[in-house]
């Protein structure tokens, strides 16, 4: 997987949401032959939810394309740390990986409030193996806030 290409991809999503007036953040969800099959921004201003995350709606866009709980052997690339909602989301998906580029501490040392629990704490109490990469590109990652 070419991880360093999809991250700028969702680095890409992310500076789009923010240019609609949503939350920067980006994701993609990459399936086991390196194809993408969903991609989305944050979308919690404009759709006026605070569930709308970009990994939500990369996951709720990849289950909409191979259907629920067909997400095996996938992977979900997110420009930052998945708070705990999106990892929970993530667990209960079947994603086999996760990206991500800037951790929620570094958001948190700029100012960006986070839920101060690493998705790690959430992920690694799967029923099933949850790889993760990240952070990754984290000073490139952070300046789509700035």
């Amino acid at each position: 997987m070419e991880s360093e290409k999809y991250l700028r991809m969702t680095f890409e999503l992310a500076k789009q949401a923010k240019g609609l007036g949503d939350g920067p953040f980006g994701a993609l969800v990459v399936d086991e032959n390196d194809q993408i099959i969903a991609r989305a921004g944050n979308t919690t201003n404009s759709e006026n939810s605070v569930t709308y995350h970009a990994e939500i709606n990369a996951i709720q866009q990849a289950e909409y394309n191979r259907g629920k709980g067909k997400l095996k052997g996938c992977t979900l690339i997110s420009s930052a740390e998945p708070c705990p909602m999106c990892a929970s989301a993530i667990v209960w998906s079947g994603l086999s990986k996760v990206v991500y580029g800037v951790s929620i501490s570094a958001m948190e040392e700029i100012g960006i409030k986070q839920i101060d629990i690493p998705s790690s704490a959430i992920l690694e109490k799967s029923d099933h193996e949850i790889q993760v990469n990240g952070p990754l590109f984290e000073e490139e990652a952070l300046l789509v806030f700035k």
